[in-house]
């Protein structure tokens, strides 16, 4: 076992529990036996610590090198122009493995000067190679299936930073003015100053301010006198009076002449006025 605090903890309950009953042998001093592949393995971490920039390095160009068919042909080119005398090509490592890091140096050594070439060949700045690319005419067909964000996410490999550059821009709103307060009515009549009015009391001012605000070709909302249709008055009415009676409005109806006038001039049959 590893030298990992679980393990030790367990390591360490196990012990307690066998000398409870007397089933240790030499008192437990061979019982945790640990794991040599590891101790090595934290071994030539520490010592690959001193030599880490070189390695990282290494691991980096290799891993640019290998991530793209073309770059990979092109160095395998200028390794037969250095004559690069080695069938191995560059492999790529795990951190976790030591080994696999010793095999990557060793690959990556022999083709040391084909390396300093490819990088002095090599485009040195995204934006260079991105404007180096061939160009395509699109037709306008093709413009309705084309995504740009799927674009740049397929080609964040080729181009990291670039990518996470067009991410952030292509991320930004087309208008700053929030589309909510655009298309919806809620926002203004629910203010700051009238943020407490009942549900049925929001959905009776947006309806009537809708019905006003409608278009009098589709809808004929008015009399000859210019006056709202009696249907609507008196849908109003019952509307808030309904409120009123749940306490949710305060409705003059309280008053014996205004409750007569509105009886009065709401309660009529809309087919009479």
């Amino acid at each position: 076992m590893d030298n990992a605090k679980s393990n030790d903890v367990a390591i360490k309950q196990m012990m307690s529990t066998f000398n409870a009953r007397n089933m240790l042998v030499a008192n437990g001093q061979y019982f945790h036996l640990r794991c040599v592949a590891h101790i090595i393995n934290l071994v030539v971490d520490d010592g690959l610590k001193q030599i880490g920039m070189a390695v990282v390095r290494v691991r980096e160009a290799v891993k640019w090198i290998k991530g793209s068919s073309a770059r990979s042909k092109s160095f395998k080119d200028i390794a037969k122009v250095c004559k690069v005398d080695t069938k191995k090509f560059l492999c790529q490592d795990v951190p976790t493995r030591w080994n696999s890091t010793y095999l990557m140096l060793e690959a990556a050594l022999p083709y040391e000067p084909a390396m300093k070439l490819f990088n002095s060949v090599t485009p040195q700045f995204e934006l260079t190679q991105y404007f180096a690319e061939k160009q395509y005419k699109m037709n306008a067909s093709d413009l309705g299936h084309f995504d740009i964000l799927m674009w740049w996410k397929k080609n964040s490999v080729r181009f990291p930073i670039l990518s996470e550059m067009a991410k952030d821009i292509l991320a930004i709103p087309i208008s700053s003015v929030a589309s909510e307060s655009a298309f919806s009515m809620g926002g203004r009549v629910l203010s700051t100053f009238r943020n407490s009015l009942a549900p049925e009391m929001v959905e009776a001012l947006i309806c009537s301010e809708d019905w006003l605000r409608s278009s009098s070709s589709s809808i004929d909302l008015m009399e000859e006198e210019g006056e709202p249709i009696p249907f609507l008055r008196k849908q109003y009415y019952d509307t808030m009076e309904a409120l009123h009676k749940d306490g949710k409005v305060t409705w003059p109806l309280d008053d014996a002449d205004t409750n007569t006038e509105l009886e009065r001039t709401y309660s009529s049959d809309p087919d009479q006025s």
